[in-house]
């Protein structure tokens, strides 16, 4: 059996489905959503190779405290 890429998710866990759902479509192959506890981030987005994941970890803050929104989304 073959095993799933993983897309990594922040919090929102039936929004992070869709994602992968969409993710497998596009890829051809099965792609599961792992949903990530904030205080694991920074040992996560390491162990993926990124050496100053604060950045990131301020961007995903804001899109999950609402303070980021999409163009058009409110």
């Amino acid at each position: 059996m073959e095993r799933p890429s993983r897309a990594l998710a922040t919090s929102h866990a039936a929004f992070s489905n869709d994602e992968a759902a969409g993710f497998a479509a596009a890829l051809g192959h099965p792609v599961e959503a792992v949903v990530v506890p904030r205080d694991g981030w920074d040992a996560t987005f390491r162990a993926q190779g990124m050496q100053n994941p604060q950045g990131r970890i301020r961007m995903l803050d804001g899109f999950n405290e609402g303070w980021i929104t999409s163009s058009g989304r409110e």
